[in-house]
């Protein structure tokens, strides 16, 4: 979490959530997928209280989009689904 730093942004705060860590990029195609069954959520407690009062909840879909990788020989392969 993060102060905005873009000019006439400075009141706002970019959040980011790593929900799979240790995920190398050169580890694809085939990354690791979020679970369409769980519940993803960020707590922020802005008092001091220990207690959350903001929470962001999000659900995730997987969808098979039959995406390609294109190959120095010309090739499109089919990134195999998980």
């Amino acid at each position: 979490m993060f102060r905005s730093y873009e000019t006439g942004r400075q009141g706002y705060v970019t959040i980011i959530a790593n929900y799979i860590p240790l995920q190398d990029p050169g580890g694809g195609p085939n990354f690791y997928q979020l679970d369409a069954n769980a519940l993803y959520v960020i707590n922020i407690d802005t008092k001091g209280q220990a207690q959350p009062n903001i929470s962001f909840q999000f659900r995730f879909t997987n969808l098979d989009k039959g995406l390609k990788v294109p190959t120095p020989s010309g090739q499109n392969i089919p990134i195999p689904p998980l």
